[in-house]
């Protein structure tokens, strides 16, 4: 028999692609969406596989409407590309009170929980490569955000016996993604013939996955059901911020300019150690950073034309 899941925020970027993956492996899906920032064509690939059902994490009867039960809820909702350093834009209410109902609804249904963190949680690097043990400092509110959402599972944990696990999720990217960072506002310029701009130099480095990539992670871990893990998921390589122009520019746009303007820059380096996903997950093959940049820049392009 197949195990049943309801995947919040899964009309999202992570979320959709994990819902693909998810039904690929033969798991029966509910995607659950209030679609702040997700949207229903994300889940086009699978409309006749999958439930698709709308309500907020925040109302706890949202979730109590979902018919069945489950055997697996997966929490990715979070409306990532509106949040911005802007204190009104933070979302705590679905941060704080969405992942509480969430927690709850799991331990209500008896199901096993996995939370979609980030390397947020981290904040400025002590070490490099970046274990689960670097101390968590975030320097973002968003980061502060997700590390409470870890906090509240770690006490579900242990004064309800929830099951649980938490992955980690570095530097997301590929179609789909609504979010203004790096590789999407690299991408738009090389495609719209304008030059790339980098501040403080670009020094910075971080750990590009590739979403497919990170789908693909995520049902490894559901098969695996780590229970009390935290988790890095991150690709094998890390890249500058200022390598990345150049390979963007090289790659689409060889005519293009590349600016170093001054401005505030984000002085961490996000390089992270896989070890513990190989030992407790499996190995994984990463797709590689140029491979993935094409199939987004595609997924770009066929976006504008349609």
């Amino acid at each position: 028999m197949s195990k049943r899941v309801l995947v919040a925020g899964g009309a999202g970027f992570l979320g959709s692609w994990c819902v693909d993956r998810m039904v690929q492996a033969g798991f029966e899906v509910v995607a659950f969406d209030n679609f702040l920032s997700g949207r229903a064509e994300n889940l086009d690939n699978v409309r006749h596989h999958a439930a698709l059902h709308r309500g907020d994490i925040r109302q706890i009867g949202d979730l109590r409407s979902v018919p069945g039960n489950f055997d697996i809820i997966v929490h990715f909702a979070f409306p990532t590309p509106l949040c911005t350093r802007d204190h009104d834009l933070q979302f705590h209410d679905i941060a704080s009170q969405g992942t509480a109902n969430l927690l709850q609804f799991a331990l209500e249904k008896s199901a096993y929980f996995l939370y979609g963190s980030s390397i947020s949680v981290y904040g400025f690097q002590d070490t490099i490569p970046i274990t689960e043990d670097h101390d968590c400092k975030p320097a973002l509110v968003y980061g502060a955000n997700k590390l409470h959402g870890e906090n509240l599972c770690h006490a579900f944990g242990q004064i309800h016996g929830l099951k649980y696990e938490i992955l980690r999720y570095s530097d997301l990217y590929g179609p789909r993604d609504q979010r203004q960072n790096a590789i999407n506002n690299f991408l738009s310029a090389a495609m719209n013939n304008q030059s790339l701009e980098i501040r403080g130099g670009g020094d910075q480095r971080r750990s590009y996955t590739y979403v497919s990539d990170a789908a693909d992670a995520t049902v490894m871990a559901l098969g695996k059901q780590n229970e009390g893990a935290t988790i890095n998921l991150a690709s094998d390589r890390s890249i500058s911020i200022a390598e990345l122009a150049k390979l963007i520019v090289d790659r689409f746009a060889p005519d293009l300019r590349v600016l170093n303007v001054d401005g505030l820059t984000d002085p961490r380096h996000y390089v992270f150690s896989n070890d513990k996903f190989a030992r407790l997950v499996g190995d994984m093959t990463w797709t590689q950073l140029d491979a993935g940049l094409a199939h987004t820049f595609q997924a770009i392009e066929n976006s504008l034309q349609a």
